[in-house]
C-alpha cells in the first residue's frame, strides 16, 4: 500500500508519513518512527499534522 510523506520547513528528511491501516489513517513520526496517531479519515490525519482549516463539524452556517 502507498502513504503520503510530509515534510516541514527545510530539512531534507519528512517529518511525517501518512498510511491507510483498515479502516483508519496512521500518522508516524517519518525520522523517529513513532506512531503519533490513528484517525478516521484522511482530513483528520492531515489536521493532526497541520491544523489550518476549521474542521467541517466546527462550522456554523451564517
Amino acid at each position: 500500500s502507498g502513504y503520503v510523506l510530509i515534510w516541514v520547513r527545510e530539512t531534507s528528511d519528512p517529518a511525517y508519513k501518512i498510511y491507510s491501516r483498515g479502516n483508519s489513517w496512521v500518522v508516524m513520526d517519518a525520522i523517529r518512527e513513532n506512531v503519533l496517531g490513528q484517525f478516521r479519515s484522511f482530513a483528520d490525519a492531515l489536521h493532526m499534522v497541520r491544523p489550518v482549516l476549521p474542521r467541517p463539524e466546527k462550522i456554523v452556517a451564517a
